[in-house]
């Protein structure tokens, strides 16, 4: 634990000039694949990324929940960790939207790579959404995780999304049905 601790220290003094946006916190819980709360109860939401449903309200559990939450809690749970904020500092349910990192790396961005979530297209919050959506296509096309398991698996996506990311990658390695949410 204090090993942890000491080398997110050295990641804040030598790989990144602290900010205002940077954070150290202590992980007391999990709710879900992208969703933690820390030592002051309060819930951060992983930015950029999404994992498939486990305690929605109105929605069943989804194809690999589990095994995200499981994931999420091997990553973060009673470790601390190093929050990055974006431009939008909360989400329509008081969540605070973060970055989040530990001795292993980018959080959110583990999660992606190793099949666990996909990128999440929401504005303004996009400092690293390519960098996602390079991982998710690379999870995708290596049958990782949830590409796997969930073969049925549907990425629904807006138009302005496809518009700006994926047009231009003029490859799209995987079939996508657009759903119209300008």
């Amino acid at each position: 634990m204090i090993r942890n601790f000491l080398l997110l220290l050295f990641l804040i003094n030598f790989s990144a000039k602290p900010s205002p946006t940077w954070e150290i916190h202590r992980v007391i819980g999990v709710i879900d694949g992208d969703t933690i709360v820390i030592e002051n109860g309060a819930e951060i939401r992983y930015i950029g990324i999404d994992t498939p449903e486990t305690v929605h309200p109105y929605k069943p559990i989804e194809c690999y929940g589990p095994e995200a939450s499981e994931r999420n809690k091997d990553l973060v749970l009673n470790k601390f960790i190093l929050t990055e904020r974006d431009i939008k500092d909360q989400d329509s349910y008081g969540r605070y939207l973060r970055y989040v990192y530990t001795c292993e790396g980018s959080i959110n961005r583990i999660l992606v790579e190793e099949g666990y979530a996909f990128s999440y297209y929401y504005p303004p919050n996009l400092k690293y959404y390519k960098e996602y959506l390079q991982c998710e296509l690379e999870a995708h096309s290596h049958k990782k995780g949830l590409w796997f398991s969930c073969y049925w698996y549907i990425r629904y996506i807006s138009l302005g999304e496809f518009l700006t990311n994926f047009l231009p990658l003029r490859t799209v390695k995987f079939r996508l049905w657009l759903s119209c949410q300008v």
